[in-house]
């Protein structure tokens, strides 16, 4: 009978079938805790359902499988929670497709505390990617406790690592958290300078607003740089601090050289921020609009 149920799981596991393949689990798992064939149902838990072989056949049967049964390969993974992680960590390394890797990485944030350990010792993986993935993995499974294995890559050489770092400083509330948005939003890189207003955005940082309006205040005559500015004043309409509507309409009043069309651009995005301020401090604004 245990040899029909492990064939059944292999065939079961090509069809992509993961909700079959973990009935079979547990009733299996379940027999070896008692029963007539107590002893060959725990064999066969152990050295089928727990051997790399197994694993690596539900591994290429959850990348095969692409968008669809991903809940089931989930649950599965989860019963198997305790022999699989480590090959996932390795999969996910190895992995090219962006959606494969957001999906191994949404199954093993769903592991909880239990990935910490291997998460932290693989941010000493000289891959940017690696290192940016175990500290979402961090950020999402850790607390407050785990910042000190992180905060020195916020200021790493890659940008996306720089942002994940931040991103997780800043949900831990760490002291350094608005030091480290401030330092960003004041970099040479532009795309440091677009992680930091969206994270300022998202954890709605008032600390972040005068170095907002330094980004927004910078001269540019012929309106070249106005799609540049976007995501700052989507910023600062998230945040929705009185500070910025002086700089919103100074924006409203300007004409550019050449790029008249970017800076027509950048004023329906003021437009478009106004949801968070009160009425009283944006009458002038809503006129300069219905003109």
């Amino acid at each position: 009978v245990l040899t029909h149920l492990t064939e059944a799981a292999d065939r079961f596991l090509e069809a992509g079938s993961f909700e079959e393949v973990l009935n079979i689990y547990n009733v299996v798992f379940a027999q070896s805790f008692g029963g007539r064939f107590k002893h060959e149902a725990a064999s066969t838990v152990e050295f089928y359902f727990r051997s790399e072989q197994f694993l690596d056949k539900v591994l290429l049967a959850a990348r095969a499988s692409g968008r669809t049964n991903r809940a089931a390969f989930a649950r599965l993974a989860r019963g198997l929670k305790a022999h699989i992680t480590e090959m996932m960590f390795d999969a996910l390394a190895r992995e090219q497709n962006t959606g494969i890797r957001r999906h191994l990485l949404e199954v093993l944030s769903g592991f909880g505390l239990s990935v910490l350990p291997e998460a932290i010792r693989r941010l000493k993986d000289k891959r940017w990617y690696v290192v940016r993935n175990m500290i979402y993995l961090i950020r999402k499974c850790g607390d407050k406790s785990h910042a000190a294995h992180i905060r020195k890559y916020a200021k790493h050489p890659y940008s996306r690592v720089c942002g994940e770092a931040l991103s997780a400083l800043l949900e831990f509330k760490t002291q350094d958290a608005v030091p480290f948005l401030k330092l960003h939003l004041r970099s040479g890189k532009e795309k440091l300078r677009s992680q930091a207003a969206l994270l300022a955005s998202a954890h709605q940082v008032k600390a972040a607003v005068p170095p907002l309006l330094e980004l927004l205040s910078q001269k540019d005559a012929l309106g070249a740089e106005a799609a540049d500015k976007t995501p700052y004043v989507r910023a600062l309409g998230r945040i929705g601090d009185r500070r910025a509507v002086v700089r919103f309409e100074l924006i409203m009043n300007s004409t550019a050289m050449l790029y008249q069309k970017g800076l027509d651009e950048l004023k329906v995005e003021v437009l478009r921020s106004l949801l968070n301020f009160p009425r009283r401090d944006i009458n002038r604004l809503l006129s300069m609009g219905l003109k």
